[in-house]
């Protein structure tokens, strides 16, 4: 019995022909079906020459502040650092300070000591405040670095830990120059305050 409904030969190379086709037309269904405003949300290139030209001398780490930027009690903490031996052998190269009390442990020990004792001017060195964040705020008004006093609380030893900070204590003035105090500390791991002190700097209003 032969069925006289009409046959459709699809070959291979027709069904990629519609294909490419139907996907063709897609986006041109989608476009026209999607609203306007969500069109309009697309990003938009910018082109790389609206962007800053990069400079060197204009790479601040943080941005410089005024003589009015600063308040009583804002604080600059420091890295905490271990006392090493390689620390105290470095700052016994810049001292020239040969007390082996400084740089021998064995010797500290028979003293009583626990380990070598750090000498008390490389615990100060410790509250530079160049290690802080403080100096570099100060970059365009800083003059000078003009007084310095402390008192050694607590006597650290090799393999403590310390941990510096200093906090504006006062800000002076007078009709040219501006005077920044703060109050330097240096704690160790046991939570002791082993320093105290007192830093000034004069700076431009």
């Amino acid at each position: 019995m032969m069925n006289d409904t009409p046959r459709v030969d699809v070959g291979r190379r027709n069904l990629i022909a519609g294909g490419a086709s139907a996907a063709l037309a897609m986006p041109l269904v989608l476009a026209a079906a999607t609203p306007a405003a969500a069109q309009s949300a697309a990003p938009i290139a910018t082109s790389p020459a609206t962007k800053p030209a990069f400079d060197p001398r204009n790479f601040p780490v943080v941005p410089p502040k005024r003589f009015s930027d600063f308040k009583v009690g804002d604080m600059f903490r420091m890295p905490s650092r271990t006392l090493t031996g390689a620390l105290t052998s470095a700052f016994q190269a810049v001292s020239l300070d040969n007390n082996p009390l400084h740089y021998d442990d064995d010797y500290a020990k028979q003293k009583g000591l626990p380990s070598a004792l750090v000498q008390p001017m490389e615990v100060l060195a410790f509250s530079a405040p160049g290690a802080s964040l403080f100096t570099l705020y100060l970059s365009d008004i800083l003059i000078a670095f003009t007084d310095l006093s402390c008192k050694f609380l607590k006597p650290s030893f090799v393999g403590d830990t310390i941990y510096s900070a200093l906090t504006i204590s006062e800000l002076t003035k007078d009709e040219s120059k501006g005077y920044i105090t703060v109050a330097v500390s240096i704690h160790n791991q046991k939570n002791e305050l082993v320093l105290t002190g007192q830093q000034k700097f004069s700076v431009k209003l």
